[in-house]
């Protein structure tokens, strides 16, 4: 039934529920590289993006790249998360933190109040200067 990757990719994303937007956003891709990867126009994920999509659909990573074993993922204690899957602002905010040089993270978490990090004073052109 779902013989080629691209076809995999497909059902994976619509078992989430997700649009060809969505699921890019997830990847940090762009929604037309999902497009070419479900229609196997010559692109290809790489192997780190798979995994991800297939963590991130909830089907097994065995399934997805070779199209063999159960499609859904089995939940162990060892892969079971303890906190919910992230909401689409929440996963931007994430990657946009990762993206950040140490010291705008430093005022990042000091504006959210975390315990530890002192309060230092803002300054926007620092900030700016400080930036990736």
């Amino acid at each position: 039934m779902h013989s080629q990757l691209s076809d995999r990719i497909r059902a994976a994303r619509r078992m989430a529920h997700w649009s060809q937007a969505e699921l890019a956003l997830r990847l940090d891709v762009s929604a037309s590289a999902v497009g070419h990867w479900e229609r196997g126009a010559g692109s290809a994920p790489s192997s780190r993006r798979v995994f991800e999509l297939a963590r991130l659909t909830g089907v097994s990573a065995q399934w997805l790249t070779t199209g063999t074993g159960p499609m859904r993922a089995e939940m162990t204690p060892a892969t079971a998360s303890p906190t919910p899957a992230l909401g689409r602002d929440e996963e931007y905010l994430l990657r946009s933190f990762r993206r950040l040089s140490q010291t705008s993270r430093a005022y990042v978490l000091a504006l959210v109040g975390r315990e530890g990090v002192t309060n230092p004073v803002f300054n926007p052109d620092q900030a700016a200067a400080a930036a990736p």
